[in-house]
């Protein structure tokens, strides 16, 4: 791929706090004038981007409520990259989510994957709040397990559509999973089926599905989730193997909480 990453330039700062302020001068220099006298092209611009900055907070928001409190904050900034292995890994996902707008429109996904503790859903959010912030990208956030057990709720309740169901996966412009697999085994039939009908949904449309997994290769991945799945989630995808020790066996053997 012959196209270089942008440099990540500082974003301003958006906070309710700091959007209001702008949005609150503008209203008080319109109050003040003669009536009636149209918006400058200045004062146009500010407040579209304003509006932008304040969508794009809420979105990052729930994001940040959807991942839980403990990933809440995770960035590239505070991941602990020692070996050459972990930089490296880290350049690749910094260089996916700088040239986002041209992996989305392909509809390419990245897929990360390695033992339990490795820190792949905090490389998964830092990429996630880069990709909202940056590009205005809406993002989905769902826990495998979740979805699976959404998926057996919906088994009991002949009130609710399945077309609808799979819609809201298929919606937003990412759909990131939190480890898809069950532990220690492979999907059913009937959560391959589903599994399917939403990867397959989202590669018609082009849309990117983003993974992390606690699988140790290709070969554990596809018996575990299906052949057909796995083509289509590595199809333009860019796989990231995040084969290190468990932050979490090196926190508590150190004595400390392990954080990611």
């Amino acid at each position: 791929m012959d196209e270089q990453p942008q440099a990540h330039t500082e974003r301003p700062t958006n906070t309710p706090q700091t959007i209001g302020r702008t949005l609150s001068e503008i209203g008080q220099r319109i109050l003040s004038r003669p009536a009636p006298t149209p918006l400058s092209r200045e004062e146009h611009d500010q407040i579209l981007l304003a509006r932008v900055r304040s969508q794009r907070l809420a979105a990052e928001n729930e994001l940040r409520r959807a991942v839980g409190r403990r990933y809440e904050d995770c960035s590239f900034e505070n991941f602990e990259a020692e070996t050459p292995v972990q930089v490296a890994a880290i350049e690749q996902c910094k260089y996916f989510v700088n040239t986002f707008d041209m992996q989305r429109q392909f509809g390419n996904g990245i897929l990360l994957f390695g033992p339990p503790g490795t820190g792949k859903d905090h490389l998964a959010v830092a990429m996630a709040r880069r990709a909202i912030v940056d590009h205005g990208a809406t993002v989905l956030w769902v826990n495998g397990l979740d979805m699976h057990g959404e998926v057996r709720d919906r088994m009991d309740d002949e009130t609710k559509s399945e077309a609808a169901f799979i819609r809201q996966f298929v919606r937003p412009d990412i759909l990131c999973i939190s480890d898809p697999l069950p532990p220690g085994g492979a999907l059913t039939p009937f959560q391959k089926q589903t599994m399917f009908r939403i990867v397959d949904n989202r590669y018609r449309e082009r849309r990117p599905t983003w993974a992390t997994m606690n699988v140790s290769g290709g070969q554990d991945f596809s018996e575990r989730i299906s052949e057909p799945i796995r083509d289509r989630l590595r199809d333009g995808a860019v796989c990231v193997h995040c084969n290190w020790p468990s932050y979490r066996k090196n926190e508590q053997q150190a004595g400390r909480p392990a954080e990611t």
